[in-house]
């Protein structure tokens, strides 16, 4: 029955994706601290328990690799450097081997 709500949740964050009026993000945390009470609750586990086993790290990288991709689309520097790059190679395609 844990199982299956979880992935009842898992298939609502999808959802989420796909509709473009819903705020994913909001949809997605709601729904991983849903799941993590409930299986806290069914296994009788503590916080302290769960906070255990989380990756800080691979948080903290997959975030900060989040703000400089968001910083580097507004202030349009993929734009840039792809119009450098097609300038250099003045609009000839190579094969990367």
């Amino acid at each position: 029955m844990l199982l299956i709500t979880i992935f009842i949740l898992f298939g609502l964050i999808l959802v989420s994706y796909a509709i473009k009026d819903l705020d994913f993000v909001a949809i997605s945390l709601g729904c991983c601290f849903l799941a993590a009470t409930i299986t806290g609750l069914v296994k009788g586990l503590q916080i302290w328990e769960f906070i255990k086993y989380i990756e800080f790290e691979a948080i903290i990288i997959i975030l900060s690799m989040s703000i400089i991709t968001k910083i580097a689309q507004d202030s349009n520097i993929l734009e840039y450097v792809a119009v450098k790059l097609f300038k250099a190679s003045k609009g000839i395609a190579c094969k990367i081997q």
